[in-house]
């Protein structure tokens, strides 16, 4: 990730504009390829650009969107939706974590697993990612902050084979 993306990630925080329009833009985004091209290609003239984008974006995002086409900057836009989300989270002290899982925690665990990691990891709110991993067998695995807590039957037998190895 660049210093100029993660720069334009900023005001784009700062200019308060709503989260719903932030995820809206980048969707309109990940739909159109073609939209991607238009506004990247210097061979679009810049009216031809802003007609673009005053029809497909919401108005926050409109001036954010006339910036990056001016300084020929659409070509970062995915990295500046990233570094957005992950200014966004440091600002708001917010943990986003992978669980990885055989069967969907129930809500009583998942909010004793946030209010570990919370705690552990001083922040505010964690936000899940959920992904349905068969080959764990039962129990899950947490992917948080640079660390793995492997709390799986898999991850328990290979831990033991380990130990049997070393002896």
């Amino acid at each position: 990730m660049t210093q100029i993306s993660i720069n334009y990630a900023i005001v784009l925080y700062q200019l308060g504009v709503s989260k719903e329009d932030i995820r809206y833009s980048k969707e309109l985004f990940e739909a159109a390829d073609a939209l991607y091209e238009s506004l990247a290609s210097p061979v679009v003239t810049l009216h031809e650009k802003y007609v673009v984008i005053d029809r497909l974006f919401p108005e926050s995002m409109r001036a954010f969107f006339k910036v990056l086409c001016r300084n020929q900057s659409v070509s970062l836009i995915d990295e500046i939706f990233q570094a957005y989300r992950d200014y966004a989270d440091e600002q708001e002290n917010v943990l986003r974590a992978k669980l990885f899982y055989v069967e969907k925690p129930q809500e009583k665990q998942v909010e004793g697993l946030t209010a570990y990691l919370s705690k552990r990891f001083h922040k505010n709110k964690v936000v899940f990612e959920y992904i349905h991993e068969p080959e764990l067998l039962a129990g899950f695995v947490i992917e948080a902050g640079g660390i793995r807590i492997d709390e799986s039957v898999a991850g328990k037998l290979t831990r033991m084979k380990q130990k049997l190895v070393k002896r």
